[in-house]
């Protein structure tokens, strides 16, 4: 549940626009001196581009939209990895070892993120529980769990969240 505040002055915009600006550099300089690494920039810009300029109204922000672009960041650790592992001068089986070993590490970690984060979605309850565990001070997330909990046949339980809904953004 994504609620940031509208910037309202270039002010508010400059950091952000900063950080994308000088990786678009980043890219459009690497493009010219290492292509690999310009490609896989071009890569992230490119996919992230057509949610950027013309996202839905109601989700801004939709972590989902981060999916494919992040493929470009993954694929760079990986071959950034594999050269610091050639950096280390380590004997070849060895160091297929340590590669193994390391890709067994990360896939375990994100694929337990992974389910994990799938349980939360499994239904509308138990996504609406998770979003107010992470940011209780969010209105809508109260509101939407209320109404899930109300859904489910539990309408005291729902009525606390309303309740939270309401105190978090009095209506006039």
């Amino acid at each position: 549940d994504y609620d940031w505040p509208v910037a309202r002055t270039a002010a508010a915009v400059w950091p952000s626009a900063a950080v994308i600006g000088g990786l678009l550099g980043a890219t459009l300089w690497a493009s010219r001196r290492q292509p690999w690494l310009g490609f896989l920039g071009g890569w992230f810009f490119l996919v992230l581009t057509p949610s950027s300029l013309l996202p839905m109204v109601t989700e801004i922000a939709a972590e989902r939209r981060m999916y494919l672009p992040l493929a470009a960041v993954v694929t760079l650790a990986l071959l950034g990895g594999w050269r610091l592992l050639l950096r280390l001068r380590l004997q070849a089986g060895y160091r297929r070892g340590l590669a193994a070993a390391l890709v067994v590490a990360i896939v375990a970690t994100l694929g337990l993120r992974t389910v994990r984060r799938n349980e939360e979605y499994r239904s509308e309850l138990s996504i609406w529980r998770s979003v107010v565990a992470a940011r209780p001070e969010s209105p809508r997330a109260q509101y939407l769990l209320g109404l899930a909990l109300f859904r489910q046949g539990k309408p005291e339980e729902a009525a606390t969240h309303y309740a939270e809904a309401i105190r978090l953004r009095p209506f006039p």
